[in-house]
C-alpha cells in the first residue's frame, strides 16, 4: 500500500501545471471537505480500537480494518479528493466539494451520534 501512495504523491506533482484557478470559495470548501475528513479518519481509528463495540461500514475496508488500512486509505482517499478538485473546472469542482462536504458531515455526525470520537 505504502508503494501506491508514493506513487500518488508522484502523479501529484505536476497538478499545478494543469490545474485551473482556484477561488477563495474553492480553497474554503477544500479545507472544509478535508477537515471532516481528518474528524472522520480519527473516528475510524477509534472504531479500531473498540473494535469489540464497533464495526467499520465501509465496504472497502472491511468490518474490522487494521491501523495501517484505514491510515492509507484515509491517506489516499484526501488526496485523490484534491486531485479530483483541482482537475475540475468552475462550475464543476463547487459542486463536487459540496457534495462532497455534505456526504462526509452527514457520516461524521452519524459516528458522532453513535458515540465514535476522534482516536489519533
Amino acid at each position: 500500500m505504502n508503494r501506491w501512495l508514493l506513487a500518488l504523491c508522484f502523479f501529484l506533482i505536476p497538478l499545478p501545471l494543469w490545474a485551473g484557478e482556484w477561488t477563495q470559495s474553492d480553497v474554503a470548501f477544500e479545507a472544509a471537505y478535508l477537515s471532516l475528513h481528518v474528524l472522520d479518519w480519527g473516528q475510524t481509528l477509534n472504531i479500531v480500537a473498540e473494535r469489540h463495540i464497533f464495526n467499520e461500514q465501509n465496504p472497502v475496508l472491511g468490518h474490522h480494518p487494521s491501523r495501517e488500512q484505514v491510515n492509507t486509505y484515509f491517506a489516499l482517499t484526501a488526496l485523490a479528493h484534491i486531485a479530483i478538485a483541482n482537475w475540475l473546472d468552475t462550475p464543476a469542482r463547487t459542486y463536487f466539494q459540496l457534495i462532497t462536504i455534505g456526504l462526509e458531515a452527514a457520516v461524521a455526525g452519524n459516528n458522532y451520534r453513535i458515540g465514535l470520537r476522534t482516536a489519533f
